[in-house]
């Protein structure tokens, strides 16, 4: 487990023992340094976990987060000072706008931005958050403000660019020639008084758009790839919603832009080797995770209904620092 060491004592022997590099970060308390430690070798640059002696979250320089997010897309921070109040404010350092979370999700504390995940203790498959829609977070952030036991609900992650790396080439060929289409229907406030009306949403393969006040449904298709450009020069990442068993209620309907399904055949491929890639996250109270939710997706195993798990959750639809401002 990783821990801090005093500079005083031999690091080229500790080095030697562990084998592990250290990292100097400025966090306002002298001759400490901390170690950064490998979460899986699953993931493309095997992800990063970060521990502390009960530091302040809030005491990390900006830049230096920002240099970690980018090279390995997920960050873990364990043992940390931190609550719920600092969990927001630490997300607002890297938040240009928050996104709207499904009504389904309640908020905490008064904060609007602050949600739990989704309720229910069944399984829930990899997916990455609200990428069916014209809104999708880059960045996704899960708070453990209290956990019962780790060997039970856990979250799942899966890198998008291992993945990606891992199909054949004919199973890439058909996702880059084939967008996927989501038909939407959104729920908002009713108002008898107001008729059906057009809209528009300006967001690249956003289309028809229709409010219908009376039933308070808001309609839309969007259009995606099943794919993305990453933070990381040079790489794509499957990213998406095709392996959502369990799919969000606001999708009615998805498939192909021709009205076609995706081949079982390929689905049944990505979720194998998907299987194989998963990390399974034994949370600890206070873990504090970090996610590119345009790289990773993430999920659910299934727990007891009597099991106490709070697990809480912001999104980031914008960040305010460049798209791989530290990784070109």
């Amino acid at each position: 487990m990783c821990n801090y060491i005093d500079l005083n004592r031999r690091k080229r022997k500790f080095n030697q023992l562990y084998k592990y590099k250290l990292v100097k970060f400025n966090i306002n308390l002298r001759d400490l340094i901390m170690k950064k430690n490998k979460i899986s070798k699953n993931f493309h640059n095997d992800g990063c976990l970060i521990y502390s002696k009960k530091q302040d979250i809030l005491d990390f320089k900006k830049k230096d987060i920002i240099q970690i997010f980018e090279k390995y897309g997920i960050i873990i921070f364990r043992n940390f000072d931190i609550d719920i109040n600092k969990f927001f404010k630490f997300t607002k350092k890297f938040t240009k706008n928050f996104a709207n979370d499904a009504q389904r999700r309640k908020s905490r504390d008064e904060n609007k931005n602050i949600h739990e995940v989704d309720y229910g203790n069944n399984e829930m498959a990899l997916h990455s958050e609200a990428s069916f829609s014209p809104t999708w977070p880059e960045i996704v952030w899960f708070y453990c403000n209290e956990i019962e036991d780790s060997s039970e609900g856990q979250t799942t992650f899966c890198d998008g660019i291992k993945l990606w790396d891992n199909l054949s080439l004919e199973e890439k060929n058909f996702f880059q020639k084939n967008p996927i289409k989501y038909s939407l229907e959104v729920p908002i406030k009713k108002n008898k008084k107001l008729n059906k009306k057009k809209w528009f949403i300006n967001s690249i393969g956003s289309s028809d758009a229709l409010i219908d006040w009376k039933k308070g449904i808001f309609k839309i298709n969007q259009i995606r790839f099943a794919i993305n450009s990453c933070r990381i020069p040079n790489k794509l990442a499957f990213s998406n919603h095709t392996l959502y068993k369990n799919t969000d209620e606001t999708i009615k309907k998805w498939g192909l832009i021709n009205d076609r399904k995706i081949p079982k055949k390929i689905l049944d491929k990505i979720r194998k080797i998907s299987e194989k890639l998963i990390y399974k996250h034994h949370w600890k109270k206070r873990d504090l995770i970090m996610l590119d939710n345009k790289r990773f997706m993430h999920g659910r195993t299934a727990y007891k209904k009597s099991y106490k798990r709070d697990i809480l959750n912001i999104q980031t639809a914008e960040s305010n620092f460049g798209y791989g401002e530290t990784s070109k």
